[in-house]
């Protein structure tokens, strides 16, 4: 490829040790490019053990199906890296169903969702509909909401209001 010839002709060294890195020895001209040695500093590891990190509470299963009866139970705690959550309350749930599988929610898989009471159209978000949580991707129509699953083979919730508990800002999958 184009890089080879570069190299072959001396316009350039691939640096084998560090993946993704060139190095220019000459210029457009052909003249010899003289750079300081420089040696790139590889991830501190320190960086990723010290970072801050918030244990963030995992309450429960929330349905990706029919609305289920959302019960608030602090199973466990997740750690996360601050910067997931910023500054807003979190917490996260389990998903149960296969509603969102075309958004990549699959069944157990973890949900990071963000407290909030609002929602946009287009995001995904939890409600709670009587007494019953779901995911859905909301959509505030004329004169009800559409909570849309993700899952060509459902229909979405109509309704005329629902408490939005917060937007899911996260998945995240045991391999």
């Amino acid at each position: 490829g184009y890089l080879n010839t570069l190299e072959e002709r001396g316009y350039i060294s691939k640096e084998n040790q560090i993946g993704r890195t060139l190095r220019l020895l000459k210029d457009y001209k052909g003249e010899a490019i003289i750079a300081e040695q420089t040696s790139i500093k590889q991830p501190d590891k320190e960086y990723y053990s010290s970072r801050e990190m918030v244990s963030v509470p995992v309450i429960g299963k929330i349905t990706a199906g029919q609305p289920i009866l959302a019960v608030e139970n602090i199973t466990d705690t997740f750690p996360i890296p601050i910067d997931f959550v910023g500054n807003s309350e979190s917490f996260m749930l389990t998903v149960s169903g296969e509603s969102m599988i075309e958004a990549g929610i699959l069944d157990g898989d973890y949900i990071l969702v963000k407290k909030q009471n609002v929602a946009q159209n287009g995001q995904i978000v939890v409600a709670l509909i009587d007494d019953s949580a779901t995911v859905k991707t909301f959509y505030k129509e004329k004169d009800h909401i559409r909570l849309q699953p993700e899952n060509s083979s459902m229909d979405p919730i109509l309704v005329p209001d629902c408490q939005i508990l917060g937007r899911v800002a996260g998945v995240f999958r045991k391999m």
